[in-house]
């Protein structure tokens, strides 16, 4: 009996050796499963952000080498600074001690996706759906997929098990509108997209797929009114995914946040946006990146200070950033700080200057200065650089107009009509010049086609107002600026000319001094003395009711704001309105 219990045991001990071995070789080659760290300059260096975060993952994934959710918490690190080999590495081994978990074959397709394309992310979309099925990003994501591989039945039937989780949600419904536009089913596709653009009307691919399918049915008008619908909207709204939303909320990585602010813009989630911008500014305060996104954010969102401030931190943190410099330009003049404005942008100019967007904006900068001869060689510069932009064309003309040149203005109004198809605000510029050259038929039909295009321009009506009344059609001219006060609500400018005309009208049965003078000290008040226009408007009005030494006293003023900003048109206009009272107060003596 003894002599058969030795090799029993030995054999046991074997086995339970052999068990321990294949225990340790697991144990250590979960271990080597790990990633090496990188080393410390790809981290920003020692005690960085990044760094410390990395290096705290690691070694809670080395302590804990057969726990999936400490390994796959270093993939997320990883791959949320961007270190996508070593977070496929981390989520593969994950998956592999924890099946259960869909987090981790989830984000190896997000992985392969931003690198190319998974090889296997439609199994890998199949093993996250078995174990949750209810996550509509990896439907989304599987629909896809096989909308790009033309399965256009399994796509659709994807599609709908996403709808089915999440009724109404617009990826989907977008996808099943793809399917029937692709399948020639037009009807369809218009009455799904229809109620997308409606419920959803920031959702500027729904809006350009529905102009493909109006186009394709015949409906040219709609599928033009749809294609101006896109314009500036965002491709597609935002998509809800926790699990990106987690990598987003560890990242300490600059480079990451940005880019998702990025995408966060192109779906329109302006609060998310924030969000990745403040954060980055934590994590890298001295970054002129960073500053001048946020400061780009800002500008967006009319916070002019607080855009001002942010541009000022790009260009300390980085003197050659001509943009930078051409955007605080930008801002210092919103803010009235024109003398600094030149500034920052003749440095944007000198950092650059073959682009032909700097030279125009510092010209029309100089041009708030008076400074017409460098005013126009720079305008002229950036149309030398760029002939074919319009807009350029069309400043250069405003600027000549505002000079008094009004012939040089027409032909540049003219080369920008030639070079697009005319905006109100181009025929409204032309309407205005033609105006000032006497062409007072041309003028009108000018001024009239702005106003059909755009019913909401005040300076429209003040020129319709002031042409109609040259040719004599004072009630029209009346009627006109009337509607103008209607369509633009509170603004001074129909105010200021309504009252100019009912104060000095011709026609004594349309003549009304009262509710001039009231409409005049309205005007004013809203611009606080600071509009050469109105405070012409106003002298006009006082002439009829207070002395005239009290008018001439008042367009003076005016005359002195228009010249002050170089609006040389403008002060010829008050210089003329002057004269005239200066004429009837010698008669009056």
């Amino acid at each position: 009996m003894q002599t058969t219990r030795v090799p029993v045991l030995a054999g046991v001990l074997a086995v339970l050796l052999a068990v321990g071995a294949w225990a340790a070789a697991r144990w250590l080659a979960a271990g080597r499963a790990l990633p090496a760290m990188p080393s410390s300059d790809l981290l920003g260096g020692k005690g960085s952000a990044m760094f410390e975060q990395v290096q705290a993952a690691h070694a809670s994934a080395r302590q804990h080498p057969r726990s999936g959710e400490r390994i796959g918490a270093l993939g997320q690190v990883y791959h949320a600074n961007l270190f996508y080999a070593e977070a496929e590495r981390c989520y593969e081994r994950a998956s592999q001690l924890d099946p259960s978990d869909y987090r981790w074959p989830y984000y190896r397709v997000v992985l392969g996706e931003t690198r190319g394309a998974h090889e296997d992310a439609l199994g890998l979309l199949r093993q996250v759906l078995s174990l949750r099925p209810e996550f509509v990003p990896a439907w989304l994501r599987m629909a896809n997929a096989l909308f790009k591989l033309d399965r256009l039945a399994e796509a659709e039937a994807a599609y709908g098990e996403a709808l089915a989780y999440a009724p109404g949600n617009p990826h989907a419904n977008f996808g099943v509108a793809r399917i029937a536009m692709s399948r020639g089913e037009l009807a369809s596709a218009a009455t799904r997209l229809e109620d997308l653009v409606a419920e959803h009307p920031g959702f500027g691919s729904a809006c350009r797929l529905l102009a493909e399918v109006y186009a394709a049915m015949g409906r040219g008008t709609d599928a033009e009114a749809q294609v101006r619908l896109a314009k500036g909207r965002p491709a597609l709204p935002p998509l809800d995914d926790p699990l990106l939303d987690a990598l987003q909320a560890i990242s300490t990585s600059v480079t990451f946040l940005l880019k998702e602010a990025e995408l966060a813009d192109r779906s329109g989630d302006r609060e998310r946006r924030r969000r990745l911008l403040e954060r980055a500014i934590q994590i890298a305060p001295e970054d002129a990146d960073v500053h001048f996104a946020l400061a780009t954010y800002f500008t967006e969102h009319n916070r002019i200070a607080d855009a001002a401030r942010h541009y000022r931190e790009t260009v300390r943190l980085r003197p050659s950033y001509a943009e930078a410099h051409r955007c605080l330009a930008g801002m210092l003049e919103a803010q009235g700080h024109r003398d600094e404005a030149v500034k920052h942008a003749r440095e944007a100019v000198r950092l650059e200057p073959h682009k032909a967007l700097y030279q125009h904006d510092l010209g029309l900068l100089l041009a708030q200065l008076a400074r017409p001869e460098e005013a126009l060689e720079r305008l002229q510069e950036a149309i030398r650089l760029a002939p074919s932009v319009a807009q350029f064309h069309n400043n250069l003309g405003v600027v000549l107009s505002q000079w008094d040149r009004p012939a040089e203005a027409l032909e540049s109004f003219q080369r920008a009509r030639e070079l697009a198809p005319p905006s109100p605000t181009l025929l409204h510029n032309m309407g205005t010049t033609l105006g000032q050259l006497g062409r007072l038929d041309e003028a009108l039909d000018c001024l009239r086609q702005a106003r059909s295009l755009d019913s909401t321009i005040p300076a429209v009506y003040v020129d319709l107002g002031d042409v109609l009344t040259r040719r004599g059609e004072t009630a029209e001219a009346i009627r006109t600026l009337r509607e103008g006060m209607q369509a633009c609500p509170g603004h001074p400018a129909p105010m200021a000319a309504f009252a100019r005309l009912l104060a000095t009208c011709p026609d004594a049965n349309l003549r009304n001094a009262a509710e001039a003078a009231r409409l005049a000290e309205r005007a004013i008040q809203i611009t606080g003395q600071n509009d050469p226009e109105a405070m012409n408007a106003l002298a006009t009005v006082l002439a009829e009711t207070v002395p005239l030494d009290q008018a001439l006293s008042v367009a003076r003023r005016a005359l002195q704001l228009a010249q002050d900003r170089g609006l040389l048109a403008v002060a010829h206009r008050i210089e003329a309105n002057i004269k005239r009272l200066e004429s009837r107060r010698r008669q009056d003596h």
